[in-house]
């Protein structure tokens, strides 16, 4: 089996936490591991590293690195990176190509799976999969869970004739209205979609041609003439595109506690509530207060006699709004006036490791650098900042117009304005570093890069 898992989307609607530049997949709600390393992990039960394909954009490609390296993985798993974000349709025909280029049976079976899901206990959905195998070969087989409740953010199976536990599937319904929501909630015959498809690559080219037309030509392409296009293909779900559509859906109903965690409502559903039905997460407290989501990351937070709020702190934000109505977070991100860094994460990953913002203002920003062994940031200036960095773990090599320093913890050296500088880290262990930014521009597009290990050259000023 070959296990494909969908890593693109941007989580809008858990907004503050997840935002564009680090969403939600990749977030931890009171678990050790990400959404998405639970789902790698869950994806390895069925395939080794080597037959996984993790899709994603470019956005994102640095963070799936590193997650995946937390892990302990030393191999590479394999990753198709897209230009830009066109909906799931287009991230499956270039998993299709994939494989097709690989030389990958067409009878083989492939799991596609969304990287954002909770699902416990797990053995029941390992059961899932195993048996929705069985029908692989002639069906598209969906993973669906009974409806707690009316919502307009689900695709809903409409259940025919059962066969051995399966369901052939009458009709499938993507994100209705509230009104026929309501409606779908109160049958008894009914599932909400997963996700999680499982065919192999003949039934959805069978699919894709009788469907789409426009999407049948990619038949005829290589992944890489796929990927190149990008842009031009529609941007379109593989649910509006082929499942509403398609005659050929199989539905196993598993019998387990399944979340999308798409907003903060649902996080609310899934966690224990106290004797007031309040759901507090990090250091929030509530007193004389009921039904209330309190989440504080950073900070303290105590919520007094107040009902029914959604209260969600993080280091740079802290949102109220009314419990119940969260999934209207994504509005708030296009109000006019409001500062676009909100969609900015203050932790950043990239190809050599990462760093976070620990302050920010007017002429000034500290970050603390992570460097991972044996890699280097790019050769680069700054026309309009200078740095100044202190070694806080680890020996740092440093390159700095013609001179070479190797500086060690409690160590420091000032990076002037329009100065050739590149920071490497040679050791087998991490190295960390605090960044003191000083000057009348701070953002990563003052970065002038002259030579990149990770085809970055870019020169770019404002």
């Amino acid at each position: 089996m070959r296990v494909v898992i969908l890593a693109g989307g941007k989580g809008s609607r858990l907004w503050p936490l997840s935002r564009e530049s680090f969403p939600k997949q990749f977030l931890c709600f009171g678990e050790s591991l990400s959404l998405f390393q639970s789902t790698v992990k869950r994806a390895l039960m069925f395939c080794p590293l080597q037959n996984l394909l993790i899709v994603t954009n470019r956005a994102y490609a640095s963070l799936v690195s590193h997650q995946i390296r937390e892990l302990g993985y030393q191999e590479e798993a394999m990753l198709l990176i897209e230009g830009e974000g066109r909906n799931t349709a287009p991230s499956l025909l270039a998993s299709l190509c994939f494989f097709q280029d690989k030389g990958v049976s067409e009878e083989e079976e492939i799991l596609f799976m969304p990287s954002d899901s909770f699902i416990s206990p797990l053995d029941r959905w390992v059961a899932a999969v195993d048996e929705g195998r069985v029908y692989a070969q002639n069906h598209i087989v969906l993973l669906g869970v009974s409806p707690t409740r009316a919502d307009t953010g689900f695709g809903y199976l409409l259940l025919g004739k059962e066969d051995l536990g399966l369901f052939h599937v009458r009709q499938f319904i993507e994100k209705p209205p509230i009104v026929l929501a309501e409606e779908l909630y109160m049958e008894t015959h009914v599932l909400w979609n997963t996700g999680h498809l499982l065919a192999s690559s003949k039934v959805l080219w069978q699919e894709i041609e009788q469907h789409s037309s426009s999407l049948a030509k990619a038949r005829s392409m290589t992944c890489q003439e796929v990927l190149e296009s990008f842009s031009s293909w529609p941007e379109i779900s593989i649910d509006h595109a082929l499942l509403e559509k398609s005659s050929r859906l199989i539905a196993y109903p598993m019998d387990l506690t399944w979340s999308d965690v798409g907003s903060w409502d649902s996080i609310y559903d899934l966690y224990a509530k106290d004797a007031n039905n309040n759901v507090t997460l990090g250091k929030a407290h509530a007193v004389e207060t009921k039904r209330c989501m309190l989440f504080a990351s950073s900070r303290k937070i105590v919520a007094h006699q107040v009902e029914d709020l959604c209260v969600v702190e993080t280091e740079d934000l802290l949102y109220v709004g009314k419990r119940g109505k969260s999934q209207l977070v994504r509005e708030l991100q296009r109000v006019p006036g409001l500062d676009q860094d909100v969609l900015t994460a203050t932790f950043v990953t990239r190809p050599w490791g990462s760093y976070t913002v620990l302050h920010e203002q007017p002429g000034m920003k500290i970050k603390k650098i992570y460097v991972l062994p044996g890699s280097r940031l790019s050769l680069q200036m700054h026309e309009h900042r200078k740095e100044h960095w202190m070694i806080l773990q680890g020996e740092a090599f440093v390159e700095l117009e013609e001179e070479q320093y190797t500086l060690t913890k409690e160590e420091s050296i000032i990076i002037p304005l329009r100065a050739r500088h590149r920071l490497s880290n040679r050791t087998l262990e991490p190295l960390e570093v605090l960044e003191v930014q000083s000057g009348e521009i701070l953002s990563e597009e003052d970065i002038i890069r002259l030579e990149d290990d990770y085809a970055r050259i870019t020169c770019i000023t404002p």
